[in-house]
């Protein structure tokens, strides 16, 4: 009973943040109409140029969380079977809480026999690699940047810096629930959590694994840096290569901590505040999210369209 209530305060909480952001935003576009003129001049050179690169780096994603899921001795599975998985799980996500897990995890059971305490760790595993060195990358350059033409806050570094110190907190965390698993009661439970901490444990006793997603996490970060540039562009925005790098930092951890589906308003507000942090208007920040939101949906919608023409293609072939 006492859990069946906290689910649904947990939901209306969620709701309840969902319905006042997205009126927050919306009340201001209405009272800033002016600022949506921009819409109007969007560059389509530059909006082709971030779809492309919106497939690229969700296909580098896609092979970074195969190359875990191999790691813990998963089955054959082709490359094209598992990019269908992939990328419907990402569509879904958009609209549903934590749909990808939910969607890979069932897909992986029920196909491969893959539990979901291993599928639990590998979204764990890939999340935490890609946001530390989305952090620690993101906050060498930031300072590098701001030592030759310094342009942001003491803020903008502590902030940062708080964020890679609390992820120290991770491993050691892990290492103190793995002794503690004698006190779960629930037997059931107790085995889930050891499948899940060994999983997460043995994913990063691999050298080459750890060298091969870092390596490419690092170059998403790079390309995530062009990508957010080109959405600049698009909007005839012109700044400094340390707000570019600013947005796809908060960009990208607002990907990672999702409060509602695709958290819906939320990412609106922060961008729309970040931009007035820097300087800027808030507008700016606004438009910025809703047009990356915007070309992130065709994105997997052009995608879901291939899969669905490709399945009915194969369909009428048997």
């Amino acid at each position: 009973m006492m859990k069946t209530w906290v689910r649904q305060s947990r939901q209306y909480i969620q709701y309840g943040i969902g319905l006042l952001s997205m009126s927050a935003v919306f009340y201001y576009l209405f009272q800033h109409k002016d600022s949506l003129n921009v819409i109007t001049d969007f560059s389509f050179m530059h909006l082709s140029a971030m779809l492309g690169l919106t497939l690229i780096i969700n296909v580098i994603y896609a092979e970074k969380v195969l190359a875990i899921l191999k790691q813990l001795n998963l089955g054959e599975i082709s490359r094209y079977e598992w990019l269908k998985i992939f990328f419907m799980s990402r569509f879904i996500n958009l609209h549903v809480p934590q749909g990808a897990l939910f969607y890979r995890s069932y897909q992986l059971k029920q196909r491969f026999n893959f539990s979901y305490a291993s599928s639990l760790s590998v979204t764990a595993t890939y999340s935490l690699l890609e946001t530390v060195v989305v952090l620690v990358v993101g906050f060498i350059a930031l300072t590098i940047l701001n030592l030759f033409t310094p342009q942001l806050p003491i803020e903008v570094f502590v902030i940062l810096g708080s964020f890679c110190l609390a992820l120290l907190a991770v491993p050691a965390a892990l290492v103190l629930c793995k002794s503690q698993f004698y006190l779960i009661k629930s037997n059931w439970l107790a085995n889930r959590a050891r499948d899940f901490s060994n999983s997460f444990t043995l994913s990063f006793k691999s050298h080459s694994l750890l060298k091969q997603l870092t390596l490419m996490n690092l170059l998403t970060l790079a390309l995530q840096f062009i990508w957010m540039q080109q959405c600049f562009l698009a909007i005839g925005l012109s700044h400094p290569a340390s707000y570019i790098f600013l947005y796809v930092i908060v960009l990208q951890l607002s990907g990672t901590v999702r409060i509602l589906p695709g958290n819906w308003g939320v990412t609106e507000l922060v961008c729309g505040a970040l931009a007035v942090f820097l300087g800027l208007d808030f507008s700016n920040g606004l438009i910025i999210s809703l047009l990356t939101r915007l070309v992130v949906y065709c994105a997997f919608m052009l995608i879901g369209i291939f899969y669905c023409i490709t399945e009915r293609f194969c369909i009428k072939t048997v």
